[in-house]
């Protein structure tokens, strides 16, 4: 069996390489299934220039080539001409399509959405909230996290010692989280604590900008990592542990983008052993368990009160294993290769 796998991006979105270029080296490893991904498809609908036309055919070709048995579709962030393609090969070829969406695509993409989920034969959601919305359109939906493989990340657990600085760590796309007012309760909450304790912010994704470091500006140390290559397996729990981090953050708003995201970035915290302060918004709140994995905290004051409890390194230690166990169990590859590879075969019979 050959996969034709279909995403936005190369293996530095986190996406893209967690939920297809990962998956299908893993799916090749151990079921033996061929596979080749075509990405990066992007022009205006009403071009004529004749690059567009040479990579709208190169996709076309790839569609009626009988060596594929299976179109693998993350999310709709294509041209609306290629989705089209997608599901007339698809008719025509009587090749199943597996959609797989972990963001509201719906929110910007709704005809692509729907046409792609319409004619699946089944629909991986990373949420919670996904599942709820695309069961508007069909039945035939599946839970599918972001998963992480955890060989790897538990090779980098933290090990939760005593300390007279305690270090809060937060990775992801700086600008955009700034921007958009995520982080704001997390700035307030780092500088009233920063009067009764002694802490330290680390911020991974910042991007090299300027506006992200003048955000982040009180009575305590911020440490910036611009870039990591996030390409590499390893980068985001090693850089967790190299930095000495003791405790992983999610404040994000509830907006209608926000509640449907698969909560990755905690997910790669509780993977290394980190107890986690999160905002109780869509997946995060089934991840994380509230007072067992780490906190939920709803505002300023909870921020506060939170990050002061784990100031508690046997608390962080209890907690940071109960999330790293959790994570083995439910949002690993091992944990979740052979449902996918089942729902792959169900596919295509």
């Amino acid at each position: 069996m050959k996969i034709l796998f279909f995403t936005k991006g190369n293996r530095n979105v986190a996406s893209s390489r967690q939920r297809v270029w990962q998956l299908a080296e893993r799916l090749e490893e151990k079921y033996g299934l061929e596979y080749d991904v075509v990405h990066g498809i992007g022009y205006n609908l009403f071009s004529l220039d004749p690059g567009r036309f040479s990579l709208w055919w190169g996709v076309v070709k790839k569609l009626f080539n009988k060596k594929y048995n299976l179109f693998f579709v993350h999310k709709s962030l294509f041209p609306l001409d290629i989705v089209k393609w997608i599901i007339i090969a698809s008719k025509i070829r009587r090749v199943p399509i597996i959609y797989d969406l972990d963001d509201a695509e719906w929110a910007h993409s709704r005809l692509k959405t729907k046409l792609l989920a319409k004619n699946a034969k089944i629909v991986f959601c990373g949420s919670h909230h996904i599942k709820e919305k695309i069961g508007n359109w069909t039945e035939k939906t599946i839970l599918i996290p972001t998963v992480i493989d955890f060989d790897i990340y538990s090779k980098y657990t933290i090990k939760h010692t005593e300390k007279d600085v305690l270090n809060i760590g937060w990775v992801g796309f700086g600008p955009s989280y700034v921007r958009d007012g995520h982080l704001e309760v997390l700035r307030d909450a780092l500088e009233e604590v920063s009067k009764d304790i002694k802490i330290k912010f680390t911020f991974i994704g910042s991007k090299g900008e300027p506006f992200v470091k003048d955000y982040f500006k009180g009575n305590y140390e911020v440490k910036f990592i611009d870039e990591l290559n996030w390409s590499n397996p390893n980068e985001v729990p090693k850089a967790l542990k190299e930095e000495g981090i003791d405790i992983g953050v999610a404040p994000i708003l509830e907006t209608k983008f926000d509640k449907a995201k698969c909560a990755f970035k905690i997910i790669e915290y509780m993977a290394v052993g980190l107890p986690v302060i999160v905002s109780p918004v869509g997946e995060q709140k089934v991840v994380a368990r509230d007072e067992t994995d780490g906190f939920y905290a709803k505002n300023k004051n909870e921020w506060v009160k939170y990050i002061k409890r784990l100031s508690d390194f046997k608390l962080r230690k209890k907690m940071g294993l109960s999330g790293q166990e959790r994570i083995k169990k439910n949002y690993s590859y091992e944990s979740i290769l052979s449902v996918v590879y089942k729902e792959i075969k169900n596919a295509t019979k």
